[in-house]
């Protein structure tokens, strides 16, 4: 009888064969290897899923599952972890890469702090080629009020499964940042300051969409998931939303991004050294870009 997994990964893809290979190796030459593979296809149209085929019939560990139709990543996130079976939960992405310790050090760090529910590590930036270009820490639990600091490499107790649900599918582009917050309402969290997984730049990712989409997105994440945690992590709170007031200034709603500052100061009235916040809201969009470039025109006018 097969070994019940502590660990199960899930990997999500769609039509990721050029880097495929490389993600699924790097989960199967894990130091740690009590776990399962749960590669979820959505629907890929190239050569993802012969070599899933290819893997899995050589791996009794890893099964590959296929959605009826194109879900997209969160809910094929949720489509991994309700057929998964370990105590331990985590995800990567077909273009990403594991460390070979990476597994191994995060259950070592779950087994040590019975009281954390979710751990995370820093990341290594690689180019397309695999060539590390840039470190990237994580940071602080508390960071995660107004950005995502847990990066791509993490892994939580099923427990979180059980209470805090699935990834919500309208909140795509940022469904991993609004699972930790709400984790993190709950539940201790631990940062692990070691580099454990290597993350691609590939400009064909989810996670490289920006723009306006992206901004409004975060925004109703962040009006959402902030009011939860304001006893929690008042400094924290106030600097998210602090970070509201310029997308909303950006589109000439003046009113909300003094709201949203407003906020910041009853909560945390030490936000007042984000001052500098302040200069944008008060002169408004049009005189202050054209105070900006006027000061630029005489830094660089020769004396």
């Amino acid at each position: 009888m097969q070994q019940r997994p502590l660990v199960s990964i899930v990997l999500p893809v769609h039509n990721g064969e050029r880097y495929l290979r490389e993600s699924v190796r790097s989960c199967l030459d894990q130091t740690y290897q009590n776990w399962e593979l749960i590669a979820v296809d959505d629907c890929s149209t190239d050569g993802t899923a012969a070599m899933l085929d290819s893997f899995a019939a050589r791996e009794p560990r890893m099964r590959v599952l296929r959605n009826p139709a194109n879900l997209r990543l969160p809910a094929s996130l949720n489509v991994g972890f309700a057929a998964s079976r370990g105590e331990i939960l985590t995800w990567t992405s077909d273009d990403n890469l594991y460390l070979p310790n990476a597994l191994e050090e995060m259950v070592s760090a779950l087994m040590e702090h019975r009281e954390a529910m979710m751990v995370y590590a820093a990341q290594d930036i690689i180019d397309e080629s695999g060539a590390v270009v840039v470190r990237y820490p994580s940071g602080s639990p508390e960071s995660l009020c107004h950005f995502n600091v847990v990066n791509a490499c993490f892994a939580y107790r099923r427990k979180v499964l059980e209470t805090v649900g699935g990834y919500d599918p309208i909140l795509e582009l940022v469904e991993d940042w609004d699972y930790w917050l709400r984790i993190a309402r709950r539940y201790e969290i631990i940062q692990l300051e070691c580099c454990l997984y290597l993350y691609r730049a590939n400009p064909a990712s989810l996670s490289q969409q920006t723009g306006d989409r992206r901004w409004k997105v975060e925004e109703r994440l962040l009006e959402m998931r902030l009011p939860e945690l304001r006893w929690k992590w008042p400094a924290g709170y106030a600097r998210g939303f602090i970070r509201l007031c310029h997308p909303r200034w950006q589109r000439g709603d003046r009113r909300t991004a003094w709201r949203h500052f407003g906020r910041a100061l009853r909560y945390f009235p030490v936000a007042l050294r984000h001052w500098r916040a302040l200069i944008p809201l008060c002169l408004g969009k049009r005189v202050y870009y054209a105070l900006r470039a006027r000061l630029r025109w005489l830094e660089q006018r020769p004396l």
